[in-house]
């Protein structure tokens, strides 16, 4: 059959070329609407995040989710119990009693939560370290089948909870707390029916557990007819859809149990492993083998996920609209259903890479790393997966454009256009990177090396201008109204326009911004975006080629939080902005109102929007590909509100608190636990990035964090809590309030107050004593301080009183002995010569002779007497010698014969006073001159002696020595041995004689040292 396009060019040249087009145009406008109907349920994969057991914790296959107290998604198996804080696992199972381990967890409307394990059945009870263990409910006197039992079904109806294991069903009343047993063998499945709980055996059948008889009774056989049920879920509060061991899929509807409506049946190739009712009242049915679905109650498939990544799942969980639970085999899935983004990928048969989106007789196209794609047309509620075009080419179509009913694709071969049904045909040899059409009957072949330009006239498309040279590398590439911008690279684009047969090529490069960036294009209508990273924009207007302001657009803009990067505008008038935070959809209404609708697309830098005619957007940023369903509401996080998960003393590692409840009444905390750490919990799922935070103490501004929060040392006081969700934009859904107080210390209490001036009395009084007895201590110290050196000095004053006196005395005495030496011996040597002149004169009688012989004899006398006087009052020899040398010359002027006297000192010398020296000497010059006057002694030792308490001075001779009594005791001539002892005495010594006739002479002095006379 000949293309439509040499059928439209050939027209007119008979009836049966008239014939070829009229079956060609009805090819392709049944094919057309074939593609309209799949095209407006273009859907592609649901946004989901992917917890695998490795970032979860110590987890394998065979667990179960469940939901805990506070509403987080938990993991259960085997001992193990693992919940999802915003983006955190945690495990709060305590691990202390290995003897229990969990199997299953349920929680029920009030909050407590219930586990099941092999033989034991109970709650999980909060430790103080934030953990949790179990708290038996088993009684003593359980039967034997029991022990033997994983319960591994829990029910939580009116008036109590139901756990199921292989063996039977254990019944606890939470008001009474009894216990009632029905042994079963084979249990398959708990679930309520028309307000009963019934069991399903896989063994016995069916039957309704009795509480009000404690018994099972058989369940209606017509209605059940010998089926086992392995799962149940409810479609609100009167159908029921139940799935069967044999893989029936079943709906029980006004009474009856009937078959399921719709296609889901016929899919089911694999056992049903779950079934789980959403929030939004459809139930969602996992199929080994085959997938998740998610159907309504008409049977209709909403939602299906056929993927090896969902063919085996093993449990669902589902406690908000839009967020569905699955776990497999190697992971915990989050799948955000419903929601307005979906995802395209290589799962749905496309390599993902800088695509090109373009709608071509009401069908999708897809460019994308060199492959020119098209969808298949999906079942319901599938994604839509891609094929190959048939037609492809050796190296690669690297752009693609629809004009009018054409459809061209730029390769490295050259430029091929089809229409309809037919095959490409070549029109342009330039090696093409990427394709631009600008109208319907005109597009831009941009090449490396040429830029050409292609207009479709005289039936058919050819080059309408002269080649140009190549700008550059078309990265991307834009169409506006009247031209094509490439962006280049940094600070570099180029406008490409088609005047008068001609192309023109202008290069700008000069930007506001003093940034070397990338400048990014986007063509709005009669004005062209040229922005940077930053937010920097100019505007070129393309009517008059110059650049202009807009101040319509930069007033749109203003209304976006972020800095618009690029902009663009579909069909229906909405501009649609991108940033680094997502898209941004700015409606503009007829009335002159506004409206802004923002979608978050993780952590894509500066997506690039393509509008497609009917309102179909596409967003990529290279390696992604999203659809955006603009029809579907956005979530605005309205009901979203934190809640307290745990309230830590930081000190301790303690929990004080453990929350659940969004507003928790007003708090008292003793001093001791001023340090807190919060922990709290979004609430929600539905985020597609982790959340953030923001708190405020005490009305103070605003503070962002994450999910804990610290405050290390609060003072006493009360406080007041505000918490809220924020995301890029700012706060998010309501705040929560926590109101608490911290106690002041006791030293800071109303008592400790009241107790403070006793207490600072009894303190100065306190003081007061012991400063006052401190002052007695040092008084009575200084008292006796002062009485020692009082006697001290008494003692001194004495000692120098003495020496003063001595030194006196021997001061006068010298002076006396100068006198006498002067003035009476000189009077008696004078007499004397006058007297011996006289005698000697020849006048002079005998008598007168006689007379004067007997004066001169007197004055001899009283010569001697004074010499000796003199001799005892002056001792000069002490005053320039030591004592030891003073004696020697004592001993040398009385015995010259140096072999007659020895002199020996004995012991380390001590210096002695004056008095004592003085003394000592006298009596050693005394005993001496009587030795030589009087013994006639041949030999005299004197022994100057040093102790450690006294001084001693001994006078030994040979002489023939002398009765001492007679010598003391006589008629007072003896003048020497008296001395002795009053000079001992004056000295406080003794004196010590010894002496026999004819057998020599010892006087021994012994004079202490300690107190002796100075």
């Amino acid at each position: 059959m000949p293309s439509i396009v040499s059928a439209r060019c050939c027209v007119s040249s008979g009836l049966a070329r008239k014939a070829e087009v009229i079956f060609a145009l009805t090819v392709f406008l049944l094919s057309a609407v074939g593609w309209t109907r799949a095209a407006g349920v273009i859907e592609g994969l649901p946004v989901t995040r992917v917890y695998p057991y490795e970032e979860i914790g110590d987890l394998s296959r065979g667990g179960s989710l469940t939901f805990d107290s506070l509403g987080r998604i938990a993991v259960v198996q085997n001992g193990a119990y693992f919940a999802l804080n915003d983006n955190t696992w945690q495990d709060l199972a305590s691990h202390q009693d290995n003897s229990v381990r969990i199997i299953q967890a349920a929680s029920d409307a009030d909050g407590t939560t219930y586990y099941g394990a092999l033989g034991s059945w109970g709650t999980l009870q909060p430790e103080p370290d934030g953990k949790v263990h179990v708290s038996p409910l088993v009684p003593a006197g359980r039967p034997a089948w029991v022990a033997a039992t994983n319960f591994t079904k829990i029910l939580c109806a009116q008036g109590g909870v139901f756990f199921g294991g292989l063996n039977g069903i254990v019944f606890c009343n939470t008001y009474t707390g009894t216990r009632d047993f029905f042994e079963l063998a084979g249990v398959a499945q708990l679930f309520e029916l028309d307000g009963k709980v019934l069991v399903s055996s896989y063994v016995k059948g069916n039957y309704v557990i009795d509480l009000k008889r404690h018994r099972l009774v058989e369940a209606d056989r017509s209605l059940f007819a010998g089926l086992t049920v392995n799962n149940a879920a409810a479609f609100g509060s009167d159908d029921l859809l139940v799935s069967t061991t044999g893989r029936q899929l079943l709906l029980y509807s006004d009474g009856k149990l009937g078959g399921f409506p719709g296609a889901l049946p016929g899919r089911i190739s694999g056992a049903i492993s779950a079934l789980q009712r959403l929030a939004d009242g459809d139930i969602a049915v996992a199929v080994t083998n085959g997938g998740i679905y998610i159907v309504g109650r008409d049977g209709e498939i909403k939602l299906s996920l056929t993927g090896p990544e969902y063919g085996r799942v093993a449990s669902l969980a589902c406690n908000e609209a839009g967020v569905l639970w699955a776990l497999t085999e190697t992971a915990v899935i989050k799948i955000l259903y419903g929601h307005p983004i979906s995802v395209f990928n290589q799962s749905l048969g496309i390599l993902v890479l800088w695509p090109q989106c373009v709608s071509w007789n009401g069908k999708l196209i897809i460019a994308s790393n060199g492959h020119l794609y098209e969808p298949v047309a999906p079942d319901a509620g599938a994604p839509v997966h891609f094929r190959l075009v048939p037609e492809l080419w050796r190296n690669g179509t690297w752009g693609v454009a629809v004009a009018g009913p054409w459809l061209l694709a730029g390769t490295s071969d050259g430029v091929f256009a089809r229409q309809s049904a037919s095959p490409f045909k070549l029109v342009s040899n330039l090696n093409v990177t990427r394709l631009v059409a600008t109208n319907s009957t005109t597009c831009f072949a941009i090449g490396m090396d040429e830029i050409a330009a292609l207009r479709f006239q005289a039936g058919k498309w050819q080059e309408c201008a002269p080649r140009i040279p190549g700008v550059g590398f078309p990265a991307i590439v834009h169409a506006a109204k009247e031209s094509v911008w490439i962006e280049l690279g940094a600070n570099r684009v180029a406008r490409i326009a088609l005047k008068s047969g001609r192309l023109e090529s202008r290069i700008l490069d000069s930007f506001p911004s003093r940034q070397t960036e990338w400048v990014n294009v986007s063509p709005l209508g009669d004005v062209t975006m040229l922005s940077g990273a930053d937010g920097k924009r100019v505007y070129f207007n393309e009517r008059t080629e110059t650049i202009s302001d807009a101040p319509e657009l930069d007033r749109l803009i203003q209304r976006v939080p972020f800095p618009v990067i690029r902009m663009c505008k579909d069909d229906h008038g909405t501009y649609w902005a991108s940033h680094a935070h997502g898209v941004s959809a700015l409606r503009v209404a007829a009335a002159g109102g506004e409206s802004e609708t923002d979608y978050d697309l993780i952590n894509e830098e500066i997506p690039l929007v393509e509008p497609l005619p009917g309102g179909d957007i596409w967003v990529t940023t290279g390696p992604s590909l999203y659809h955006l369903d603009s029809r579907k509401p956005v979530d605005a996080f309205a009901d979203v509100r934190p809640v307290l998960v745990s309230l830590r003393d930081a000190r301790t590692d303690t929990e004080i608190v453990r929350g659940g409840r969004p507003l928790l009444d007003s708090m008292r905390l003793p001093y001791s636990e001023n340090a807190l750490v919060l922990k709290f919990f979004a609430g929600t799922y539905r985020w597609r990035r982790p959340p953030n935070y923001e708190f405020s103490l005490n009305g103070r501004p605003w503070s962002t964090s994450r999910s804990t929060i610290e405050f290390p040392d609060l003072r006493e006081g009360k406080y007041e809590l505000g918490l809220r969700v924020n995301d890029d934009r700012g706060p998010v859904g309501s705040e929560t309030h926590l109101v608490f107080s911290i106690l002041p210390p006791w030293y800071r209490t109303w008592l400790a107050f009241l107790a403070c001036p006793v207490a600072v009395a009894g303190l100065v009084f306190a003081l007061i004593r012991f400063f006052v007895r401190r002052a007695e201590a040092r008084n009575a110290q200084l008292e006796k301080v002062v009485a020692e050196r009082a006697t001290e000095l008494k003692a001194a004053m004495q000692k120098l009183q003495i020496e003063a006196e001595t030194t006196a005395t021997l001061a006068e005495r010298n002076r006396l002995a100068g006198e006498i030496h002067d003035s009476l011996e000189q009077g008696f040597t004078g007499l004397k010569l006058q007297l011996e002149t006289t005698a000697n004169f020849k006048s002079c009688s005998t008598e007168v002779k006689a007379g004067l012989g007997a004066a001169l004899n007197m004055i001899a006398f009283s010569r001697k007497e004074v010499r000796h006087a003199v001799r005892n009052l002056h001792s000069p020899i002490l005053d320039s010698v030591d004592l030891e040398t003073a004696l020697r010359q004592v001993v040398i002027q009385n015995m010259p014969e140096a072999n007659h006297a020895t002199i020996q000192t004995i012991g380390a010398r001590t210096k002695l006073g004056s008095s004592v020296e003085h003394h000592l000497l006298r009596i050693a010059q005394e005993a001496v001159t009587n030795t030589v006057k009087h013994a006639n002694a041949n030999r005299v030792e004197i022994v100057l002696a040093f102790e450690a308490e006294h001084v001693q001075l001994t006078i030994r001779d040979d002489g023939c020595g002398f009765e001492p009594g007679a010598v003391l005791n006589g008629n007072g001539s003896h003048f020497g041995l008296p001395s002795f002892r009053d000079r001992a005495s004056a000295m406080g010594g003794t004196v010590e004689i010894d002496c026999r006739p004819r057998a020599g002479t010892q006087i021994t002095v012994r004079v202490p040292l300690a107190g002796t006379p100075t």
